[in-house]
């Protein structure tokens, strides 16, 4: 199916289910693929999309994912989780950052275009049928190649009902660290849901250009947690309270 019909508020409850969906055409009219890792609970609650790969060289991200939906069965949890493992499929058969076709980072391009760049479909769906529908969205991205960052928890300060969830989210997330952005810039997936109404976070490690497996159980752990206190999951939160606190 193309992902313009995919409805997360039909799919069946007490079901799990590995989706795939069109997004968009490349270069010489190829068609880009996304996977859906779909849980829905038996009882009916909030959605939750989490996506990886939105860098096509990180790959902690996509790996939380999976252990995330490999992990939770539908007569435990309340709602439904939309995972999307790889946010870019170019970038990440390309082993880089942005989109080879267009040259384009996909986390500056939203809202994207329907009718626009590769890059730009991506943005435009995702935003379109994923982002925008969720209750919550979490971004999980990691250093990659040539940078060193903290394994973190980030989110927009605000004012309603939607930043103090952000806040509960990403202190429940229990990352080393946690980042209060005043304000984000334009064009990512996080502003993306911000402006759309919708609370979210985001992830970064640090990364050797490879898989950290332990960064990897930490953001499913993490996301775990989140699910708890959207109501998804019972139980108490997992890990350690963070250690550090940025603001600014």
């Amino acid at each position: 199916m193309h992902i313009r019909d995919f409805d997360a508020g039909a799919i069946p409850r007490d079901s799990r289910q590995i989706l795939h969906v069109d997004v968009a055409r490349g270069a010489g009219e190829s068609l880009v693929r996304h996977t859906l890792l779909v849980v829905a609970g038996q009882q009916a609650g909030p959605l939750l999309v989490v996506s990886g790969g939105v860098h096509g060289n990180e790959y902690e991200g996509p790996l939380a994912v999976r252990l995330l939906f490999e992990g939770l069965q539908p007569a435990e949890l309340r709602g439904t989780f939309v995972g999307l493992p790889v946010a870019n499929p170019l970038a990440f058969e390309g082993l880089q950052r942005g989109t080879p076709a267009d040259g384009l980072n996909l986390a500056r391009v939203f809202p994207g275009r329907a009718d626009g760049s590769v890059t730009e479909q991506i943005a435009y769906w995702m935003g379109e049928r994923l982002i925008g529908r969720a209750d919550f969205y979490i971004d999980f991205h990691s250093g990659g190649p040539g940078s060193e960052l903290p394994q973190l928890c980030g989110y927009t300060l605000g004012e309603g009902p939607a930043a103090e969830l952000q806040r509960r989210v990403a202190e429940a997330f229990h990352a080393d660290t946690i980042w209060a952005h005043p304000q984000i810039a334009p064009g990512r997936t996080i502003s993306y849901a911000w402006e759309h109404g919708v609370p979210a976070i985001y992830t970064e490690c640090a990364s050797n250009g490879g898989v950290t497996v332990e960064h990897a159980e930490a953001y499913a752990r993490g996301g775990r947690n989140a699910m708890r206190v959207l109501g998804m999951l019972a139980g108490d939160l997992e890990g350690q309270p963070s250690t550090h606190y940025i603001v600014g």
